[in-house]
């Protein structure tokens, strides 16, 4: 008789992660990256990098199932409608992304399905 619970995906990412502390280092590190940026830094600047990084710890919280945290994601279309959003600059933050994933060695499953939802949005901000 199996008496094993398999564990959420949420938890085995977070573990894999390192947890809640590592996965927000790692999107400090992402925003701080973000911020230096000449192609797209300028969308960020005039925003809390705390806020930031909080929105995005509980983005990537959600894509792995976890709905523990207290923040509201506010409509992802109605903050980005200002900013009129070109695919090359969807594409520039994809890539720092995936260059910050791949510097702080997230395993591949868990940088795929990060990268996969965020993929999803960032198509939706541009259409």
């Amino acid at each position: 008789m199996n008496t094993h619970t398999p564990t959420p995906f949420s938890e085995l990412s977070l573990v894999s992660l390192g947890g809640i502390l590592r996965l927000t280092q790692i999107i400090e590190d992402f925003y701080t990256r973000l911020l230096k940026d000449p192609m797209i830094g300028f969308y960020f600047k005039p925003f809390s990098k705390e806020q930031l990084i909080q929105g995005q710890v509980e983005f990537v919280r959600r894509v792995f199932g976890d709905r523990s945290g207290t923040y509201e994601l506010r409509p992802l279309l109605q903050v980005h409608a200002p900013f009129s959003l070109l695919p090359g600059q969807i594409a520039r933050r994809f890539q720092i992304l995936k260059e910050t994933l791949k510097d702080w060695e997230v395993d591949p499953e868990t940088t795929n399905r990060w990268l996969t939802a965020d993929q999803k949005i960032g198509k939706t901000l541009t259409q």
